[in-house]
Order: structure tokens, then sequence, then C-alpha cells
């Protein structure tokens, strides 16, 4: 009998320690990270076309955040058959063969720098920029070049940066609104050097809300404190204004950019983020596919990029790095379907994930 007694508490004792095991074998969210749920998702709608391993060789975690902005890999982008991956703690940017998925190079940057974001231009000139230090760093042929804005120039609180044909730029958003700062490469000779000889970046030209790497301006629209839909002014000064689901009313919805007649908006809820093409005639969804929370191990700056009329996806998770590029679509009917049944569903909204306005 106390043989028995002994047994009985032994199994209760393995019972709370596996539970315990597993309440913890994740490193930034409560959520089940299932293996299973991992690959059905990216085999439904997505292909992998990366995978960095996370490890000294590959990309590591910091565990906190950076000066100037959250750990890595917080952003990358994709030029032809070249992706670029940011890899903050080992300060340096990846480049992958969009083809194979091989390594092609690795290039460093200054360790005094802390990049907040990334951004690739048409001929891979590569652009970093580290809020912190208001400081800009672009690489070209293995060439490293840092500018560095006045001491009187504050760009802050930072809410975007990107390339354009026109060069870099930076949104700013504080209580006045939101506001996008170009500013210009050496190239047009609006580097003024200072007392030091140092070059010095000024700010070329100031433009009201959000502008993004295709010169289109955005903003978002709200009402009694909620987001109900974003509106883009085109190159020709058309404005077109979509209405967003029900459930995505948050302020870190973001346009992400065009693709022939479909505009494409990342969209946020507790349960993911969602991409969803809207026609820019109608207004209306024309297709949406959705990435669920809990594959996130952070959230990166720069989540989703557009190449050649391909969108392309970062997904960092505990185990690796991957790159994905969505292969199929949900119909404007399957997607609302699926958020009526995540809002019909009784999911616990515990995750905690790093996570700023993209």
């Amino acid at each position: 009998m106390k043989n028995y007694k002994k047994m009985i508490a032994c199994l209760i004792i393995c019972s709370l320690i596996l539970f315990s095991s597993l309440s913890f074998s994740t490193i930034k969210t409560s959520a089940t990270d299932s293996k299973e749920v991992k690959e059905d998702f990216k085999l439904s709608n997505f292909k992998k076309i990366v995978s960095i391993p996370v490890s000294e060789e590959g990309i590591e975690y910091t565990g906190s955040a950076g000066r100037s902005g959250p750990e890595g890999p917080n952003a990358f982008d994709v030029k032809g058959d070249k992706v670029y991956v940011l890899d903050n703690v080992h300060h340096r940017v990846l480049i992958y063969s969009k083809t194979n998925g091989n390594l092609i190079d690795r290039i460093f940057f200054p360790e005094n720098y802390w990049i907040y974001n990334m951004a690739v231009d048409k001929v891979g000139k590569i652009y970093l920029f580290d809020a912190g230090l208001n400081s800009l760093i672009t690489i070209l042929n293995d060439q490293v070049e840092v500018k560095s804005l006045e001491r009187q120039v504050y760009l802050e609180p930072l809410f975007d940066f990107g390339v354009s044909e026109d060069g870099p730029y930076v949104v700013i958003s504080d209580e006045r609104g939101i506001k996008t700062v170009i500013l210009k490469d050496k190239k047009i000779n609006n580097f003024i050097p200072d007392s030091n000889g140092t070059k010095t970046l000024t700010i070329a030209e100031e433009k009201k809300n959000n502008m993004s790497y295709d010169k289109i301006v955005w903003k978002l629209n709200w009402e009694n404190g909620k987001v109900i839909g974003g509106q883009i002014s085109t190159l020709t000064g058309k404005i077109i204004r979509f209405e967003f689901p029900s459930g995505f009313e948050q302020g870190t919805n973001r346009y992400i950019g065009m693709s022939g007649n479909i505009v494409y908006w990342k969209l946020e809820n507790k349960d993911g983020i969602s991409i969803v093409g809207f026609d820019s005639e109608s207004g209306k969804i024309e297709r949406a596919v959705q990435i669920p929370l809990d594959i996130y191990y952070i959230i990166p700056q720069r989540p989703i990029v557009i190449d050649e009329g391909n969108v392309y996806v970062l997904v960092p998770s505990e185990k690796s790095v991957d790159v994905l590029t969505v292969t199929s679509w949900q119909s404007s009917e399957e997607f609302i379907k699926n958020i009526e049944k995540y809002k019909n569903e009784n999911i616990p909204n515990d995750t905690v994930i790093q996570s700023k306005k993209w």
C-alpha cells in the first residue's frame, strides 16, 4: 500500500514538472510554440526562401532592447535575387540568394551603432539608420560611409525609415502629427563638412504624413479613438480611401505598397498580422493572408516588403529567422470568415512580444 502511494506521489510530481517545463518552453510568448502549427502555416499560403539558424554563425537575439530600438533582426529587404537581413547583435547585414537560400555575403558596420531600421535601393545600396545617434550608414560594394545630422537637428520620436528614388527618409510622429523628412545622399552635395571635417547630413525636404518607398503618402483614419481605415495619395494626387474590417483598429496598421491595382496594408489584431490587398478602384478587399502572432519571437520594425510584385515576410522565431514569400491568397470571403471565427473563439490574449509601431 505504501509503495502504491509512493508511486502515485511520484506520478503527480512528474506531471507537475512536465507541465511546468512546457509552460516555460517558449522565450517571449506564453502561447504554445507548436511545430505542427508553424509548418501548417508555412505550407498553406507561404513558401520559405531563406532560413537562418539562431546561432553565432547565423543570427542571435540580445534578450533586451538596444540603445535606440528593439533587438535584431528588426529589418530586412528583398531586391532582385538578393535577400538582405539586418543582424544587429553581430553588427552586420547578411545577404542571401533568393533562388537557393544560400549565404552570399556578410557585410559589417561599426560596432558603436545600433540600427533602428534598414532599406536597400534598386542598385543594392544598403541604408542603415541609428535613431539614437541620428546617423545614416550607407554600404555599396563593401564601402561603408557614415553621415550624421547636425547636432541641433533631432529626428524623434522616430516612426519609420526607408529609401525612395529621392533618397533616404525618416518619418517622425509626435503630438503635432506625423511628417516625413527626406535626407539627401552626398552625390547631391547636401553634405556639408563640420568644424572637424566630418560630413554632415542635412534635411532636404519635409512632407506632411507618412511617405513610403514608392513615394505614396498615406495616413490612418480615426474615429472615436479607433482606426477605422486608411487612405493614400497617389503620385497623381488622387486620394483613395479604404475601410478596414472590424477588429483591426490599432494604430500599428500601415500601408505596405502597391502592385498593379492592388493596394496592400498590414493590419493587426490580437490574433496576429494580416496582409490585406484592396482593389484600388472599388476600395474593397480582394485578397488576404494571415500570420499567427505566436509564430513570432519578436515583431520586426520592417516585417513585410514588396519587390517586383511579390510579397515577402520576415518571421523571427525561437530557433530560426525565416524569410517567406506569399504563394497563395485567401479570397475576401475566406478572410472575413476566418476573422469572424477568431472573434467567436475564446482565445487567450496573453502573448507577450516586443513590438513597436512599424
